[in-house]
């Protein structure tokens, strides 16, 4: 029932929920059944709004003034807006946005001359007509605001002009629609109207004549033209806005297009002008310095440009409350007015313009200098500078800070002495010069859910005091250090961690059996320390597990036979596969597949890896190996696993590297291995197999790709090598039987034979002594040499027969 479950028969109406009335007359002027897009907990609650259709016995209320339908579920069988709406002759205020409506806005809509405010946005499946285009909108000459954000206007030409005709608008929204070349067609009398040529210089002209017809919107306060415009100039569209005697602007919105340009003196005029966001387009050269005249402005994003330049005039815009410059090619900012060059230090005034500031970014350019002294003062919750050439020491940071990455930068010295900030949760820092020990006091932040430290100088062992908090913590990365020590115990309370990165460091002891109790651990790398004893079975129980890196260790002992628990490896569909993952945090990662070592990072999920390469690994491969059908990078390389190759490696269908060499691995190479699609790297030298290589085409290709992945196995023969499989050179097998790992001497029926020979011999040269037993020792001699010679025969037929199935 939702809101309609407090209307109750024989109550006055106008006391219901969602319905106001006029207190002179008390007719209904007001109809209000709107359902919010989110509940207090961000959770969507479109689905849970009003389901049927809008029926037209609504036209009874005849006086209405304002109908808010939006984000309910009310249109009905043909999904249509039914045009019955337009009769509502006193409509001032109609909002049917986030409804599941398609098909045709409908032109009756123009009949509402009183309407002020009309929001169609978020209905995804609308479009304009294009044979009437829009120009019922030229009926509403008092409306104000004019929201379209997703309505499909591909088809229309003549919006502009359109839009030149209402006087009364403050704000226009065209965000996220297809983007479409505003053409001139329509626009202009047809005498003088071009021919469509479809071309870019049609295209360019239209954005033209679309500025022209906004020049006379001087009450235009928000325009919202998002994801709308294929192309354009910026100078184009601003020039003709600041023609206005007294522009009202206070938000311009054109991020997620194709603007090129350099930005004009012409920003200067919109001095009204809070908000700004220019991202996400092709913006050149330098900012003019007339930009220093929007004193109003407090949020300013001008990420993801080709911008090289900030004057020293963006000083004065010491109202900015969110600044992001990031994804630029700023080479340096400012000094001062006369100097446009910086050496050491940043320019004072821009930490002055800055600090009130709350969120700043200059990610991904080449800044150099340094960060303030005085920076514990600033205001700053989330800070991006990573990707620059910043150098010195980091000072004391601000205790309001929330999110901090300073990553891929000259930053050298320790960290700061103390970091007073309980709300942190992000601190990157990697890829830096920092050095010296990991403060302790990083335990006392309890918020912290990402901390990256990794590539940097760090030395010691990990405090102590860190095992008393973040237990909220989801990422880390330590690696490409100097860290000594055992595991980290303190992430044992960490049951939300999923990312793990501590290789390359000087880690050692042997790996707790509770690491198996972080289920939610996606990735785990612990390559290049000194890691020893076995391999904890636990980790089998690591369902989400992915990328597993133990390489280049001193483990020892057998690889865990139960590897088919690592849900997440086996290539099929799991509840909990998508584990939530810290946001902001880089995760890059190194894995070393196909002979090299190769970047992923997050995106890449269909790489799933294990390493275990460079240890001293004993025993065989287990076969339950095979049931990890989603593996893509296998490596076991360099250690001591003796066996045969499991014979039904074939299962693992994902697998496109495989590297098995330099161990005591025996036995045929198992004929499934050529069934192996995807795979494009294969090393098995150095081990002792012996027999037919397999045969197939993929085989055959990465043999002429790498003609030494069968090297230091001198058993082998058939193509590709050059030594044929004659009688000769396949090696003699003894009496062997088939299991899971392949064929093996049957120990039992060995030692039946070899025990019943010895015993014989042992009778006989008792008994040569006396000859009364001569006789009776020959007729035995004769009995037993036929049962076995029968056994003989008989496990010699088996293994014939058996082979012969193969």
């Amino acid at each position: 029932m939702g809101q309609l479950k407090f209307w109750r028969r024989g109550d006055d109406c106008c006391q219901w929920r969602g319905i106001r009335c006029s207190n002179r007359t008390g007719h209904v002027i007001k109809l209000q059944l709107w359902k919010p897009k989110f509940d207090d907990d961000g959770m969507s609650l479109v689905r849970n709004g009003m389901v049927g259709l809008i029926s037209p016995s609504l036209l009874s209320l005849e006086h209405l003034q304002h109908l808010d339908l939006s984000w309910n579920n009310l249109s009905g069988s043909d999904g249509h807006i039914p045009g019955f709406i337009g009769s509502f002759r006193n409509l001032r205020y109609l909002n049917l946005s986030g409804m599941p409506f398609i098909g045709v806005v409908p032109p009756q809509l123009g009949n509402l001359s009183k309407l002020q405010f009309l929001d169609l946005s978020s209905c995804i499946g609308l479009e304009m007509q294009s044979r009437s285009g829009m120009t019922w909108l030229r009926n509403l000459p008092l409306l104000q605001y004019l929201n379209l954000n997703s309505v499909d206007l591909i088809a229309v030409d003549n919006w502009p002009h359109v839009m030149n005709q209402l006087p009364s608008l403050r704000v226009l929204d065209f965000s996220i629609n297809r983007p479409v070349p505003i053409s001139p067609i329509g626009l202009l009398p047809s005498s003088q109207a071009p021919p469509s040529s479809g071309d870019d210089d049609a295209t360019i002209e239209g954005i033209t004549i679309m500025a022209e017809n906004l020049r006379n919107l001087c009450s235009l306060e928000i325009l919202d033209l998002t994801q709308s415009l294929s192309s354009g100039n910026i100078t184009e569209l601003t020039d003709n806005l600041a023609k206005c005697p007294a522009s009202k602007l206070q938000q311009l919105i054109l991020k997620y297009n194709n603007i090129t340009g350099i930005l004009p003196i012409s920003m200067g005029v919109f001095s009204s002008l809070v908000y700004l966001d220019l991202s996400q387009n092709y913006l050149t050269g330098q900012l003019p310095s007339e930009i220093g005249m929007l004193r109003n402005l407090t949020w300013m994003d001008l990420s993801y440009n080709g911008l090289v330049h900030l004057p020293p005039e963006i000083g004065m815009l010491t109202n900015l409350a969110y600044i992001d410059l990031g994804h630029n090619n700023f080479s340096h900012l400012p000094s001062e007015i006369a100097n446009t060059s910086i050496k050491d230090t940043f320019p004072e005034w821009f930490w002055t313009t800055v600090s009130k500031a709350t969120y700043l970014s200059i990610s991904n350019n080449q800044i150099r200098g340094r960060l303030p002294t005085n920076m514990e003062t600033m205001l700053l919750e989330t800070f991006y500078l990573d990707s620059n050439l910043i150098t010195g020491e980091i000072p004391e940071l601000p205790i309001n800070l929330e999110t901090l990455d300073i990553s891929n930068n000259f930053l050298s010295g320790p960290l700061p002495s103390n970091l007073r900030a309980p709300n942190l949760t992000q601190l990157n820092i990697y890829s830096n010069q920092i050095s010296g020990h990991i403060p302790g006091y990083l335990c006392n932040l309890g918020a912290l859910e990402a901390l990256d430290l990794g590539n940097n100088r760090f030395e010691g062992e990990l405090p102590r005091c860190f095992e008393m908090g973040v237990g909220s913590l989801k990422f880390l990365r330590l690696s490409n250090n100097r860290l000594s020590g055992n595991f980290p115990s303190f992430l044992r309370k960490c049951k939300e961690l999923h990312f793990t990165d501590l290789s390359w460091n000087k880690l050692s002891g042997i790996l707790p059996k509770w690491i198996g109790d972080l289920t939610e651990l996606q990735i785990l790398r612990l390559s290049h320390n000194s890691f020893s004893g076995d391999i904890p079975r636990s980790i089998t129980k690591l369902t989400n597990l992915h990328h597993l890196d133990l390489a280049s260790n001193n483990i020892s002992g057998a690889i865990p036979n139960s590897l088919s628990k690592i849900l997440a490896m086996t290539g099929q569909p799991y509840e909990g596969a998508q584990t939530p993952a810290a946001s902001g945090v880089n995760y890059t990662s190194p894995v070393a597949t196909k002979g090299q070592e190769r970047q992923y990072n997050e995106e890449n999920v269909e790489v799933v890896n294990i390493d275990l390469s460079s240890n001293f690994l004993t025993g065989g491969i287990p076969e339950y190996i095979v049931s990890l059908g989603g593996l893509v990078n296998l490596n076991l390389s360099r250690n001591l696993l003796s066996g045969q190759i499991p014979y039904k490696i074939g299962a693992m269908r994902m697998l496109a590297s495989l590297d098995l060499s330099e161990n005591k691995l025996y036995g045929e190479i198992p004929a499934s291995l050529s069934s192996l699609t995807f795979l494009s790297y294969l090393n098995l030298s150095y081990n002792s197999l012996t027999g037919r290589i397999p045969s197939g085409s993929q085989l055959e290709t990465i043999y002429n790709q790498h003609p030494d992945i069968y090297n230091g196995n001198s058993g082998l023969c058939g193509s590709p090598l050059q030594k044929n499989c004659s009688s000769n050179n396949v090696p003699k097998q003894g009496h062997l039987e088939r299991t899971g790992q392949g064929f093996h001497i049957e120990p039992f029926f060995f030692g039946l034979v070899m025990g019943l020979i010895v015993g014989l011999w042992l009778v006989f040269c008792t008994l040569l002594f006396k000859k009364s037993w001569r006789v009776a020792y020959f007729r035995f001699f004769d009995k037993m040499y036929d049962k076995a010679y029968v056994v003989v025969v008989v496990g010699w037929t088996r293994l014939t027969r058996k082979t012969a199935t193969i």
